[in-house]
Formats: structure tokens, sequence, C-alpha cells
């Protein structure tokens, strides 16, 4: 992956293969700052995939069905600029389109 963005950070699923598999300009994956990228370190949501510029968050959020709070959650984390909330919105948004 070449960018000429710092960081970028990938959904939980992927794999080094994948990573591979798609580019910077493609709309799969977000691209982070490296203060984001050692606030999400510090929190432990992320680790390497491919040392040092690509993270991969390392859980996903359980879900029971369609949860209020959850929306609520992941919606005031998108409003905070949580790095990990847009990588969600964004795949949640692909997942939808595709």
């Amino acid at each position: 992956m070449r960018t000429r963005h710092p960081i970028c950070l990938v959904p939980v699923h992927w794999t080094q293969r994948e990573v591979h598999a798609h580019s910077c300009s493609d709309g799969s994956h977000i691209h982070i700052t490296y203060a984001e990228k050692r606030q999400l370190i510090a929190q432990g949501v992320v680790d390497y995939l491919v040392y040092p510029r690509v993270l991969r968050l390392t859980r996903v959020m359980p879900l029971r069905g369609l949860s209020a709070k959850t929306g609520e959650y992941l919606a005031m984390q998108l409003y905070d600029g949580a790095a990990w909330a847009r990588t969600m919105l964004a795949h949640m948004l692909r997942s939808a389109s595709g």
C-alpha cells in the first residue's frame, strides 16, 4: 500500500493478503495521523498488520440486534473523531452498498 497518508487503518478481518489486494484510493479503509495511531495503540484497540504503516482493529464491538445504545455510542465516538468508529462506519456503508 503506497500512500501519501501516514497510517492505514483497516478492518479487523483483514489479512496481509487483503492489504495487498487493496489500494489507498479504493475507499476500503481510512487513514489516520501518527497522534491517532499512538492513541489507538495505547487503548489496545489496534495492532500492526504490516509494520509500520498498516494497523488493524483488534476487535469488533459486540452487537445484539439493532441496539439503540450501540448506535448512540458509535455516533458519539464518530462525533468525537475516534478513528476506529470512522473505520467501522466506512465498513458498514461499504457492506450496505455491495
